[in-house]
């Protein structure tokens, strides 16, 4: 069995000297595939060349962080790296601006997170568009104060969006998204009828019940969905008339929506007293649900079924 060695220290005679230990390589190949936290890997990787070998792997397959340091590594035709990655994400706008390659091909990408970007990476493939059989395998995509049109007039760009929102895509999460309008949920709804989970976490100010609607019309496996509604009487009406029974009715999977909206929430309760939560959640009555979510300033208080019923207990 192959070993590597961990030096370790021991108090001999007033004074510290290194004394070696010896941990079998399959242990330590082991132990690394539990670590689940990029900063952990890291310190892994200067340890030894057998540990740096493992972590370095599991950082570009889990953790990828493209940066314009390590572009030239996967900017290449047949890279080692590329083939790893199956979790990526992207923080510079500016990116592939000088990369020399026309486009990078991850086979492998499973999640996609940007954030702060304003155009989305054309450079990127996630599929294989000389091999027909081959799927693609990005099943998240993450957004985060992005401004991307999700309707481009520049037929690249619209090619490279549609490789991307695709019937495989399960998760899309849309936050702090500004320009999001009903046009663009529409788009989406047309490309994605497999959409489980659904975030819209501070994005839709200019979005009303026809977008909300024509996700929920082309997803019946829908099961989460994040919205934050602007504080208003009319948003009040609108979610309550409209949004919610049109996702009863479509989604029949659906388990879990959150409102996030602090004025919409205390019109519901009164105050923040615990007790009116829980009339809010009893009005509405919609059974196939298995809790509300109601934002109160940042977001934070969430009460679901069983904590109500287990608070009717201890009275």
């Amino acid at each position: 069995m192959s070993k590597t060695t961990i030096p370790t220290t021991t108090k001999i005679e007033g004074h510290q000297e290194p004394q070696r230990r010896t941990l079998p390589l399959e242990l330590i190949h082991k132990i690394i595939d539990h670590v689940d936290d990029r900063q952990t890997l890291l310190e892994a990787s200067y340890v030894s060349h057998v540990t740096h070998e493992k972590a370095n792997r599991q950082l570009w397959r889990s953790f990828a962080h493209i940066t314009r340091f390590n572009l030239h590594l996967i900017a290449q035709e047949h890279s080692y790296y590329a083939n790893l990655i199956t979790d990526l994400t992207i923080t510079d706008d500016q990116l592939f601006d000088d990369m020399q390659h026309p486009y990078i091909f991850l086979p492998h990408i499973s999640i996609l997170r940007l954030k702060n970007i304003s155009r989305f990476p054309s450079q990127v493939l996630c599929n294989d568009s000389n091999n027909s059989n081959n799927q693609p395998k990005l099943t998240t995509i993450e957004m985060e104060n992005c401004s991307i049109d999700f309707m481009p007039y520049n037929q690249k760009d619209k090619h490279t969006m549609a490789s991307f929102f695709t019937d495989q895509l399960k998760v899309l999460r849309l936050k702090k998204h500004n320009i999001l309008m009903d046009d663009d949920l529409m788009w989406i709804a047309r490309c994605c009828r497999h959409l489980q989970v659904l975030d819209l976490t501070c994005s839709g100010t200019y979005i009303t019940d026809e977008g909300l609607l024509s996700i929920a019309h082309a997803n019946p496996h829908l099961e989460e969905i994040i919205v934050t509604l602007p504080t208003s009487v009319q948003s009040i009406s609108l979610i309550t008339l409209c949004t919610l029974e049109a996702l009863q009715y479509y989604c029949k999977s659906m388990k879990r929506i959150i409102i996030k909206d602090q004025g919409f929430a205390k019109s519901r309760r009164g105050d923040n007293n615990s007790d009116d939560r829980q009339d809010g959640l009893k009005l509405w009555g919609f059974p196939c649900l298995e809790y509300y979510d109601f934002g109160y300033g940042s977001f934070i208080d969430r009460w679901s079924k069983d904590k109500i019923e287990e608070k009717k207990e201890n009275h």
